[in-house]
């Protein structure tokens, strides 16, 4: 049975958990470039942004805020497109996905779904939250023929950019205080590139709790910067 956006999104986050309130580096060797696979911003078309916020109270109990994850979105998607853009990169051609017909817009619709879910696993994969057995993004492969969709774009990557941003209560700030505790993770920006040639990832880049409030237009233009800095 597949599980809900929100479903998902709360099992992630259950799984973070481990290094989120124990430990301060957690970290794996997940090699985050296929070395014989080079990356063309002008053969890539970049995914809508995907954005998710909560806020976690003493008892680690989370809520969903879907307004400020709405606001993240805008700012940090105005700003992916900008940068990337800059790089060669171009929006994804919606003329001609509806001109392919509703293969290609089911193709894409697999491509943004799939994306998001496996930029989440390379994330928790690199910082040690969850162990897959995994040792290259490469291992992320997505099997259908995504031939139909890079033929109708004209491009040969796709950018997936995702990012979630947990706040912390007042009660929880100040009762952490009291017991020496921190929490960890609570920011996680991943931007990868699938090769639609083999529906597999082939390049990531990720950043962890490095931001203040992502609604501001500065801090969404830093974090993209650091996302894609190497793309």
């Amino acid at each position: 049975m597949e599980l809900s956006r929100t479903q998902a999104a709360a099992r992630w986050l259950l799984v973070l958990s481990a290094c989120t309130t124990a430990m301060t580096g957690c970290g794996s060797g997940l090699k985050m470039r296929v070395p014989d696979v080079k990356v063309i911003p002008a053969r890539t078309i970049f995914l809508p942004v995907s954005t998710r916020a909560y806020e976690l109270d003493f008892g680690d109990n989370r809520t969903e805020e879907a307004e400020r994850a709405g606001e993240m979105e805008k700012r940090i998607g105005v700003e992916v497109e900008r940068q990337a853009r800059a790089k060669g990169a171009l929006p994804v051609p919606t003329d001609r996905i509806r001109g392919c017909g509703s293969r290609c817009v089911s193709l894409l619709a697999t491509l943004i779904n799939w994306g998001e879910t496996a930029a989440k696993e390379i994330a928790a994969s690199k910082y040690g939250a969850i162990n897959l057995g995994r040792s290259s993004v490469a291992e992320w492969q997505n099997k259908r023929d995504f031939g139909p969709l890079r033929q109708a774009v004209d491009a040969d990557f796709a950018l997936v950019v995702y990012v979630r941003d947990t706040r912390e209560t007042d009660g929880r700030a100040i009762g952490n205080a009291f017991i020496g505790r921190s929490t960890h993770f609570k920011q996680v920006g991943v931007a990868c590139a699938v090769e639609l040639l083999s529906g597999r990832m082939v390049w990531c880049a990720s950043v962890v709790d490095q931001w203040d409030d992502l609604t501001s237009p500065d801090e969404a233009r830093r974090a993209v910067q650091e996302l894609l800095a190497e793309f």
